[in-house]
């Protein structure tokens, strides 16, 4: 059966489609893995998936719901997945975080148009954020969004950044309490009481691990050099 390591951790996809096969390349795990936890999406559930959410492919709802589960059981590794654009810069990565349609894509895009080779986005749209003797690392997933962005490594996290649109381009370093908020708006907060608790611990310990910043700004290179000179700088301290 295949096996792919995410987040450091080695899963067995039971019966996979193609397609989720096709979008797990690159995060097959080493010959000789043992997989640390098994996923199964059974066709009835795939089913239910497709009846609660409406208009989605078997393909669609099987990806979803395996991103779910493994989302569940990194909970108990000190794990979570956060809705977010994860670009990195000098060895260290900044997470922009947003509702979908708010821009992040364009943001970081623009990272990459501005600074070129010297920055590389981790993952687009579905990253791992992991503590790890008590350092936060970002890990790229093959759950990445439309543009396909992702690489499949771990780098420090810096700093996350939540994202709104603008007329003008402000960014300011925000306390966990300001943020709370929208992280919980962009986390997946499913499953019993028991997980989410544990859901909001994390989060909680997320946000006194690494600096905050709230960014309202327009879609041009100038917010690209604002964020990046803000973030890159108050990491480095």
């Amino acid at each position: 059966m295949p096996l792919y390591t995410i987040a450091g951790f080695t899963f067995d996809l039971v019966s996979p489609s193609d397609a989720l096969k096709r979008l797990c390349r690159g995060y097959e795990a080493e010959l000789g893995a043992v997989a640390d936890h098994e996923i199964v999406s059974p066709k009835d559930e795939i089913a239910a998936y497709r009846e609660k959410h409406g208009t989605v492919s078997d393909a669609a709802a099987e990806i979803s719901l395996t991103y779910e589960k493994i989302c569940r059981f990194l909970l108990a590794k000190d794990a979570l997945f956060l809705h977010a654009a994860v670009i990195e810069a000098n060895g260290t990565a900044y997470a922009f975080s947003a509702p979908s349609g708010t821009g992040k894509s364009t943001h970081i895009a623009l990272w990459k148009h501005t600074y070129g080779d010297s920055v590389h986005i981790l993952n687009g749209d579905k990253p791992i954020l992991r503590f790890e003797n008590g350092v936060v690392y970002a890990y790229g997933t093959p759950f990445c969004g439309k543009e396909h962005w992702n690489e499949n490594r771990k780098v420090r996290l810096g700093g996350i950044c939540f994202l709104s649109r603008g007329e003008t381009d402000e960014i300011r370093e925000i306390t966990p309490k300001e943020a709370l908020t929208p992280l919980l708006r962009q986390i997946l907060l499913n499953g019993g009481t028991d997980a989410v608790m544990q859901t909001m611990a994390l989060a909680d310990k997320l946000l006194s691990s690494v600096p905050l910043y709230a960014l309202s700004c327009t879609p041009t290179e100038n917010a690209a050099r604002l964020s990046y000179q803000t973030m890159t700088k108050r990491s480095t301290r």
